[in-house]
């Protein structure tokens, strides 16, 4: 078995958290041209760690001039086999705040100067629907428990863009409404899909053991829909939601209901000691769009044919 072995690409601050043990640092040549910034190796409580800084020494690569291929094929030389990228985002989502740590899994590419590929002269396609490795994933979310007063999320979706401008506010907006009600972060018992799941049968599947676990304590978050009766309210997705004039999530999609004539929004009410129909019911529920809160309704039951009579027929 290949021995493991781990490196870091990140800014110059995050490389002095490794303190003054730094073993080696190498100057290296690639068929892409040289690396960021020589390449350090550290030992880290025991472990060697392989660092390189993204934007060079000084600070001195726009994020549109890093030598991406460069880099990787310098640690590839090396014997790297795990690869943790870090950068300092803003976030595009009201419950992942400030100093917390994000563990991404999936990623949206924005970019469209730098090269795209390794291979030149010759049709190689890469498949790219999971481009987060689980193995490192796993270990940086069981890491993550490890940390005390840092809020970790094991669920990201990274929006990678050109730079060195930031997005717009229009742009971010956006992002925000690209979302989806049913993501990696988001389980069957949560999305009310729980009669779907063949826990009893025996079968295995991915995520069995979590679900088994979530079985046993209160779910903190429910899926719901809402309706807002004013016509001139339009719902597009990632609206706040208010539960008795308190922040309780925010909307996952929205859109106009041709069928019930009215914006429909679906999105996950939120709260920390548990969500169940009773707490859904009894609270009082507003939208906040463009800045104003809007009086909605709350559903759990779909808006269309509910008691499913045209299925019946």
């Amino acid at each position: 078995m290949s021995r493991t072995r781990i490196a870091i690409i990140g800014g110059s601050g995050l490389a002095e958290a490794f303190g003054p043990e730094q073993v080696e640092s190498r100057e290296l040549d690639t068929p892409f041209g040289k690396p960021s910034s020589p390449v350090t190796l550290h030992k880290f409580d025991g472990t060697e760690v392989v660092f390189l800084k993204r934007h060079g020494e000084g600070h001195i690569h726009n994020p549109g001039a890093v030598p991406y291929r460069a880099n990787i094929y310098a640690l590839k030389a090396l014997g790297v086999t795990h690869i943790v990228a870090s950068g300092a985002t803003g976030s595009l989502r009201e419950e992942i705040s400030p100093g917390d740590i994000a563990i991404t899994d999936q990623a949206i590419d924005k970019t469209t100067s730098r090269a795209r590929t390794f291979y030149e002269g010759a049709a190689v396609h890469v498949e790219f629907a999971e481009p987060c490795c689980p193995v490192l994933r796993s270990w940086l979310i069981e890491a993550g428990k490890q940390l005390d007063g840092i809020t970790v999320h094991d669920s990201a979706t990274y929006v990678c863009m050109e730079g060195p401008a930031f997005s717009t506010r229009a742009e971010s907006e956006m992002h925000r409404a690209w979302g989806a009600d049913l993501t990696p972060d988001s389980t069957p018992f949560e999305a009310g899909l729980g009669w779907a799941v063949k826990l009893k049968s025996g079968v295995a599947f991915t995520g069995r053991e979590a679900l088994l676990a979530q079985q046993q304590a209160p779910l903190t978050k429910r899926l719901a829909g809402f309706t807002v009766a004013d016509p001139e309210v339009m719902l597009l997705g990632r609206e706040s939601i208010f539960r008795n004039d308190e922040l309780a999530g925010w909307l996952t999609s929205g859109g106009w209901g041709y069928t019930v004539g009215q914006n429909i929004g679906y999105g996950y009410v939120r709260n920390p000691i548990g969500v169940d129909t009773e707490f859904l019911k009894s609270g009082n529920y507003e939208l906040e769009v463009a800045c104003d809160r809007i009086p909605c309704t709350l559903h759990l039951k779909p808006l269309y044919d509910p008691g499913m009579q045209r299925i019946r027929r």
